[in-house]
């Protein structure tokens, strides 16, 4: 999968731009970090939109951006069953940035053995060859 991202003060985006990243510039916004998403009927990303609060600080805007963009790679969303990783629920989060775990997990999914709808039983099986062999080659 190809991303190109665009931004919200050009004036032609290209029709192929499937993330939209947006400022939010309200008074209220200063933490805000929201994503839009629709995906196409094979679960492929058809286009995202993540609103920013426009006054993030340097760091900060780099975790939201991290956070959102790999969400809507869709490896989940504020997941509680893993502890360290950068896909918490906000009240419970502990990492700013992909911890090892998110890696691997980003790495498994968009392995080309994988295809957009597969069903759970045919996935599941190649998963687990695709994460054995990701921390084999990562171990050597």
């Amino acid at each position: 999968m190809e991303i190109q991202v665009t931004y919200p003060d050009m004036e032609n985006l290209p029709e192929s731009s499937n993330i939209l990243i947006a400022p939010v510039l309200s008074e209220r916004s200063d933490r805000f970090c929201r994503t839009l998403a629709k995906y196409n009927s094979d679960g492929s990303l058809y286009r995202a939109t993540i609103y920013i609060g426009a006054r993030f600080d340097a760091l900060s805007s780099v975790a939201c951006l991290t956070e959102e963009i790999t969400q809507v790679l869709e490896p989940g969303n504020d997941v509680d069953i893993v502890p360290e990783s950068i896909w918490r629920p906000l009240e419970k989060k502990t990492f700013e940035r992909l911890t090892w775990h998110d890696a691997v997990i980003l790495r498994a999914l968009y392995d080309e053995r994988l295809k957009p709808g597969m069903h759970r039983d045919q996935a599941m099986p190649l998963v687990r060859v695709i994460i054995r062999e990701i921390l084999e080659d990562l171990n050597r």
